[in-house]
């Protein structure tokens, strides 16, 4: 019995050094709705302001629809904001990009479509931006 323990005692502490964080994915869709959880296609969140209310860690993703256009509205902060309490490493990055087919869009207008201070360890992949203004970071 104590042989067992010490052995998965052993394992739990072998994973805590693996440094693999396996994050959460949330979905944002044009037909979604702010108040579901976000974690899955099917209970997807609508809106460019829901993702800026949650903190996203290391290994977490945030997935737009495929083939849909999110508006982004700077009067309303409805743009994708980013800061320290939304860092991921190196190894284990903070993702922005798409889910399903093709590639979601970001309609900025004449504003920041993204913008992120005193982060890090961030991958904006998959995903067209269209306006006159461009990703924005700041340390």
């Amino acid at each position: 019995m104590f042989r067992r323990i010490m052995c998965l005692l052993s394992f739990a502490l072998l994973l805590s050094f693996s440094g693999v964080v396996q994050g959460a994915d949330y979905y944002v869709s044009p037909s979604g709705n702010d108040n579901n959880s976000g974690t899955s296609p099917s209970e997807a969140w609508q809106t460019i302001d829901r993702v800026n209310d949650v903190d996203l860690d290391a290994g977490d993703s945030v997935l737009f629809e495929g083939g849909q256009t999110f508006t982004v509205n700077e009067t309303a902060g409805e743009y994708l904001f980013f800061d320290g309490a939304d860092s991921g490493t190196s190894a284990n990055p903070v993702t922005i990009g798409s889910y399903g087919t093709g590639r979601a869009t970001l309609s900025t207008g004449s504003t920041v479509g993204l913008y992120g201070k005193d982060t890090g360890g961030m991958v904006v992949q998959d995903l067209i931006f269209t306006g006159s203004d461009t990703p924005f970071f700041k340390r």
